[in-house]
């Protein structure tokens, strides 16, 4: 049972061609699975800053590679605290600077 638990983000993540080492915050939980949370982030993303996806990386800050400013920024939050059904404060928004700073901050607050 131990390792059928273990074995499920990462074979998930396997299955679909992802490595584990590139995507850490990749784990099960609740509502969406870590890969459902980066590519929906990622999608919001392309979408609010009109960057290519190949450009949204976990490591990806938003400000200083993909060039969102304080505006972009806001926008983001609330696109995520919407699709996500969530509220971000803003002691928390302020500590989120790069994508997986994002993704890990929405999959904390689903489990």
């Amino acid at each position: 049972m131990r390792a059928a638990a273990s074995a499920g983000p990462v074979s998930h993540a396997r299955r679909q061609g992802c490595d584990e080492l590139a995507f850490p915050f990749i784990s099960g939980g609740e509502g969406h699975t870590g890969m459902d949370v980066f590519e929906k982030v990622k999608s919001i993303i392309v979408e609010q800053l009109s960057v290519d996806e190949s450009e949204v990386t976990p490591e990806a800050s938003f400000v200083d590679d993909l060039g969102a400013d304080s505006l972009d920024i806001v926008e983001l939050i609330m696109a995520f605290e919407e699709a996500f059904g969530l509220e971000i404060p803003d002691e928390d928004a302020e500590k989120i600077s790069t994508v997986g700073d994002a993704v890990k901050y929405i999959q904390s607050r689903q489990e």
